[in-house]
Order: structure tokens, then C-alpha cells, then sequence
């Protein structure tokens, strides 16, 4: 429905809230109602916003910054006027807005509340200038949705921040351990905060693990760290190479899937732990990389892998999937509770079925 300047007028003179809404409303839908907008209409679209934004609900400005969140080139003031707006308000603006500039992101986050930097936080790419004021400014909840953000560049500074609130935070440890561009010496400045985090979780959640097995499960998670730098500058070898190796017993089974996770050689993987499990390679992806980890735990288990290579295993599915993952500590406790024989079992039966489908 088209509206006529007379109207927009007769809106404007009016000061009730429901017709200063009526004219929001109006006006935004004759600003998209076009793809391309001259300089002036901007202008215009602005000093409209300016009059009529402070007396409209929030709920109407948020409709209006869903709409401006995903577009290159909006009128600016008023894009600015949403992103310092109440956080109902601003969040898709913070969020996902491309038209707001480091700037802007970086004054933001210099004076709004810790909602508003966690919003910021979450963006698809953040500079190093920008992380180095979310990580000394914000909270814990901050710092840890930076370090979990792959997107999110860190500076030298940036990283020793986050390292130094990890030691008091599992929310910033779990996160910052995982990821991909985590510095050597970071790593190596973690590993004491890792040892006692999982102590303290396992005693917290007073798990029935002998000590010798607590103690198995720290030196692993103190390993991911580890081993994957020793092993990220590595390429792995040829699968056929790793193979001959195998069954000349030149090298352990879990050695190989060690090697080939680390180096991010995820077909060949698969292929090698389908290989010893009679399954299709694609089967062993989709079920090593879906959204819950339990497939596979029960694959990496009926394959024999121990805590080494399934901790490999976590490591690819962090670094593929970019998403929340489960925090080591806890997947690993998981993975010693799931039976060999359990595990065999149900990849037996995933086989019969597979079978009994292709006969059909």
C-alpha cells in the first residue's frame, strides 16, 4: 500500500506516539520500497528518523534495525542512533550490520554495557584493534565469546589478556584452548590452568574415575595443546604410506589417526577409520562431524582409539565445525564411560542395516 505526501504530512504534524509509529512505519516502507537511494533521500530518511525515533516503543525501533542490519548502505545517522540504542534495540545492528565501520565498533565498545560489547563480540570478523578493547573491557562472557569467535582477530596483547583471565575462568579457558591460531607460547603459558580446571570439574562433579585414569585424562588434555602445535607445521604422510606402516607394524593405528587429524586431512581419515570398521567413508564424515558428538565417540571407541587419538578427533571437529563444541574436560570424561563392546555393537548394527539396505 502506497502512501501520498499529503499523508506524510498530515502524519508529521501529529504528535501522539501511535502517530509518530504510523509515520515510522510509513516512511520505511517508502525507503525499501526502492533498491537504489540518493545521497539526499539519506538525508532525508535521517533527519525524519532523528524527529520521530525517541517517541516511538522500542519495539518499533528494533523492527526497523532488523531491517538495516543486513544492508551495505543505509542512512547512516540513524544506523548509529540503533546501534547506541537500549540493546532490545541495537543487537541486530551490532550483531551483523557490514555498514558499521571499526570506528564506530570501537567507540561502542568503549562506553556500552556488557550486552552491547557481546553482541559485538559475536560479529563474523572483528580486528585486532577492535578484540583489544572486548577483551580489557568486557566480562568474562565477553572474553570468552571472543575467544570462541574464529572470525576475531587477536593481537600479541590481546592473547595474553585473555590468557590471564583464563586461569580464573573455564568460560575463557575452553574457548581459547581451541583455537586454531593459538600462539605457542600461550599454549605453553595455559597448560597449568588446564591441569587444574579439569582436577577441579572432575572433583566437582565427583566422578567415578580412579586417580590413575584423572591423571591419564590431564596429561591428554594438556597433549591437545601440545601436539597439535608440534604437529600443525607437519604434513601428514600418504594414507597408502601410513597403511603399508600399519601392517608391517611400523606404526600404531592410533599413531596414524593422530597424524592425519592434526594435519586436517579429514577424507583420509575417514577412509582409514572406515577401513578398519567396515564402513563407507562418507558415513564415517557424517557421523564424525554432526552436530552431536556421541557418534563420534562410539566411532573413535569401536575403532580402539585411545584418549590421544580421540582427542585428535575433537580437535578436527573444532576446527571444521567453528561452533560451540563440547568443552574438553567433559568429552573426554565421556568418551572413558562409553563401553568398547557397546560401542562395536552399535557400529555392527549400523553395518547390518547398511547391508540389508543395499540387498534391498
Amino acid at each position: 500500500m502506497t502512501i501520498s505526501v499529503d499523508q506524510l504530512m498530515s502524519l508529521a504534524s501529529e504528535r501522539s506516539r501511535q502517530k509518530r509509529e504510523a509515520l515510522l512505519h510509513a516512511v520505511t516502507e517508502m525507503f525499501f520500497a526502492t533498491a537504489q537511494r540518493t545521497a539526499a533521500e539519506m538525508t532525508l530518511f535521517d533527519e525524519i528518523m532523528e524527529m520521530v525515533l525517541a517517541e516511538v516503543e522500542p519495539l518499533a525501533r528494533r523492527e526497523l534495525a532488523e531491517r538495516l542490519a543486513g544492508r551495505d548502505v543505509v542512512p547512516r545517522q540513524t544506523l548509529l542512533r540503533l546501534a547506541d540504542d537500549e540493546i532490545e534495540v541495537a543487537e541486530p545492528i551490532l550483531v551483523r550490520s557490514p555498514a558499521l565501520g571499526d570506528d564506530d565498533l570501537v567507540g561502542l565498545a568503549r562506553r556500552q554495557t556488557q550486552r552491547h560489547l557481546f553482541a559485538i563480540a559475536r560479529r563474523s570478523n572483528l580486528s585486532e584493534r577492535l578484540t583489544d578493547v572486548l577483551v580489557r573491557r568486557g566480562d568474562d562472557r565477553v572474553a570468552g565469546a571472543v575467544a570462541a569467535n574464529e572470525g576475531a582477530r587477536l593481537s600479541d596483547d590481546g592473547f595474553s589478556v585473555l590468557a590471564g583471565r583464563a586461569a580464573a575462568s573455564d568460560d575463557v579457558l575452553d574457548p581459547l584452548i581451541m583455537r586454531h591460531d593459538l600462539p605457542e607460547q600461550i599454549a605453553t603459558a595455559l597448560l597449568p590452568a588446564l591441569a587444574a580446571s579439569m582436577r577441579a570439574r572432575l572433583e566437582a562433579l565427583d566422578a567415578a574415575v580412579a586417580e590413575d585414569a584423572q591423571n591419564e585424562l590431564v596429561d591428554e588434555a594438556r597433549a591437545m595443546l601440545v601436539e597439535r602445535l608440534r604437529a600443525s607445521g607437519e604434513p601428514a604422510r600418504p594414507l597408502p604410506v601410513l597403511v603399508t606402516m600399519i601392517e608391517r607394524g611400523g606404526m600404531l593405528y592410533g599413531e596414524a589417526v593422530l597424524e592425519l587429524a592434526d594435519a586436517d586431512r579429514l577424507v583420509d581419515l575417514a577412509a582409514l577409520l572406515g577401513r578398519r570398521l567396515g564402513l563407507a567413508s562418507e558415513i564415517v564424515v557424517r557421523n564424525l562431524f554432526g552436530p552431536d558428538v556421541k557418534p563420534s565417540m562410539l566411532i573413535c571407541r569401536a575403532a580402539g582409539l585411545d584418549l590421544n587419538g580421540f582427542s585428535a578427533v575433537l580437535r578436527l571437529r573444532s576446527r571444521r565445525r567453528r561452533r560451540s563444541e563440547p568443552v574438553p574436560a567433559e568429552a573426554l570424561r565421556d568418551y572413558l564411560n562409553v563401553p568398547y563392546d557397546v560401542a562395536a555393537q552399535v557400529l555392527a548394527a549400523v553395518r547390518s542395516r547398511r547391508e540389508a539396505s543395499g540387498r534391498a
